[in-house]
């Protein structure tokens, strides 16, 4: 169970060297995993507002040929799937086939100043999404979702915040632990992995 000594915030001036940062991470993380087991499987935000974080992945040097992209939840931007695919990389909707039989090597995860983390909703249904042993969930409105079990069981969490609101809410929700009201309070307490977040202005 994760606690605040095993988080580590990088704070960075703006989104652009937040990206940079962010990309260099993940590709060396993803080259650790293709050269474990010969491929490699990212999850990332679909958001067009983090489209230019996932956009940068990809325009740096890293095994993308080995590697498949899903989103955390919904439909990757037309964008970032753009700069996968251009990159090499295979992209693939979220389904339980694209996720294989392992683990999730890395998940780079939004959150927004609902506490929402990925795809992961505050609200009555919060528990069974954090708790389902199923890797993909559906909401109400049609649109599938890596669960807790699936970000949890992801070899390592990158955690990618903006504003001082979302920073304010993070840092109260991993501050309550498993008793937050936030799922993204509620996910990182019950995470094994160290965990980063990268946090801009």
């Amino acid at each position: 169970m994760a606690t605040e000594d095993d988080i580590e915030w990088w704070e960075h001036a703006d989104l652009g060297a937040m990206a940079s940062e962010v990309a260099a991470d993940v590709a060396f993380l993803l080259a650790q995993a293709v050269e474990g087991h010969g491929h490699a499987v990212i999850a990332v935000p679909p958001s067009a507002a983090m489209s230019p974080l996932v956009a940068a992945l990809f325009r740096t040097a890293g095994p993308w040929k080995q590697v498949t992209v899903i989103p955390t939840h919904g439909e990757l931007a037309a964008e970032s799937a753009v700069a996968a695919q251009a990159a090499g990389a295979r992209v693939a909707a979220l389904d339980g086939a694209a996720i294989g039989s392992g683990p999730i090597d890395l998940a780079l995860l939004e959150v927004a100043e609902t506490g929402r983390v990925g795809g992961i909703l505050p609200g009555p249904k919060l528990a069974d999404a954090l708790a389902s042993p199923h890797p993909v969930q559906t909401t109400a409105d049609g649109c599938r979702f890596l669960t807790g079990s699936a970000l949890l069981g992801a070899r390592a969490l990158i955690l990618s915040v903006q504003g001082a609101a979302q920073r304010a809410m993070l840092e109260d929700a991993i501050a309550d632990g498993p008793g937050s009201r936030f799922p993204a309070g509620r996910l990182l307490a019950e995470a094994d992995q160290a965990i980063d977040i990268h946090w801009c202005p």
